[in-house]
């Protein structure tokens, strides 16, 4: 069984689970073993792990933050809140199978809890080049500067989803993530 899990509730063994974790990119590897080893529950940061019975099959980190109205005018006084997707991460023996897709889907589901309880403007994220098209395509993600094809030397782009557009309940089901297994969120 597949399940969502934050990762403070694994009672598994994490060294072998880590150190069989590969998502193809050394970022984002260590990225993983540097959080899931922080065990300050005090963090603002959390990391969901999606993991079977002894693998880490994807994890996703979030955090809560407040960006600047507008970076162009250097109005620093006023911010937004938004929810940040700090770093996303699938091992490669399972891409393509639609965890990357199910663990932003349920980013999107938690964002909108949270924005009902205190109002949040954007999902922010940065994207490695290589994951641009899936963040726009499927995601409906937009940048906030640049695209890849008018900035060729850069390999991230900050993109954002306004939460605005994610209201209508509709937008959560017409990605279809083609997970055969089941999942189950374990709330902590």
């Amino acid at each position: 069984m597949v399940e969502l899990i934050d990762h403070f509730s694994w009672e598994n063994i994490y060294p072998k689970a880590i150190s069989q974790f590969d998502s193809g990119v050394v970022e984002i590897n260590e990225y993983l073993k540097k959080e899931i080893f922080c065990d300050d529950t005090n963090d603002v940061r959390r990391l969901l792990l999606l993991i079977d019975q002894k693998n880490i099959l994807g994890y996703i980190s979030i955090s809560l933050a407040n960006i600047p109205v507008s970076i162009q005018t250097r109005d620093w006084s006023k911010t937004e809140p938004i929810l940040k997707v700090n770093a996303l991460g699938v091992d490669k023996s399972v891409q393509r199978s639609g965890y990357g897709t199910f663990l932003m889907l349920e980013i999107f589901r938690l964002a909108l809890k949270i924005h009902s309880l205190c109002p949040l403007k954007y999902i922010m994220l940065s994207s490695l080049r290589d994951a641009t098209e899936f963040y726009e395509e499927i995601l409906g993600f937009t940048y906030s500067g640049l695209s890849p094809e008018e900035y060729l030397s850069a390999q991230e782009f900050i993109m954002y989803r306004r939460l605005s557009d994610l209201k209508d309940s509709s937008t959560l089901k017409t990605v279809d993530t083609g997970l055969a297994l089941s999942v189950t969120n374990k709330e902590t």
